[in-house]
């Protein structure tokens, strides 16, 4: 019995890594998004330092992407797997309520953020102009960037 719930356990998280959601960050400050896998394709957007990203496939040296609100490809050189971003998809609420003493200025819809520390219901981000900021995980994009406690 204990070694058919071992297997079923290494089956179940085999198919969990097969399955994660592969993210990467755009890392110029503009990384232009194609239409198709080529230089010649046409730009669909420029897309700004920090951009959270969700890998779709790899053709060659091009990375077909997804984000909040487009789709597209870019060259490999234009992004970074190690990297976690995020953006935060209610820019009315986007501090973190209780980090009070931080300097707030106005976020941009769809602007990403490098994360630098995660805590419950807050991150610690930075921005494409180097400042510090806590920003409020809850409504983010990627779901990857919040930090939710799961009761099972």
């Amino acid at each position: 019995m204990i070694m058919k719930k071992l297997i079923f356990a290494l089956i179940l998280g085999f198919l969990a890594i097969q399955f994660e959601t592969q993210a990467a960050c755009t890392i110029k400050y503009k990384s232009n998004l194609r239409g198709d896998a080529t230089t010649h394709s046409s730009i669909v957007s420029a897309l700004p330092k920090y951009t959270p990203l969700i890998i779709l496939e790899k053709n060659g040296d091009w990375f077909k992407v997804k984000g909040m609100k487009f789709e597209g490809w870019l060259f490999h050189s234009l992004l970074d797997e190690n990297l976690e971003c995020m953006s935060v998809k209610d820019t009315a609420n986007a501090f973190c309520p209780t980090k009070n003493e931080q300097h707030k200025r106005a976020i941009e819809y769809n602007e990403g953020f490098k994360v630098l520390r995660k805590e419950i219901g807050c991150n610690l981000v930075l921005d494409r102009n180097r400042r510090q900021l806590w920003l409020n995980n809850t409504n983010v994009f990627p779901e990857t960037a919040s930090m939710k406690i799961r009761f099972n």
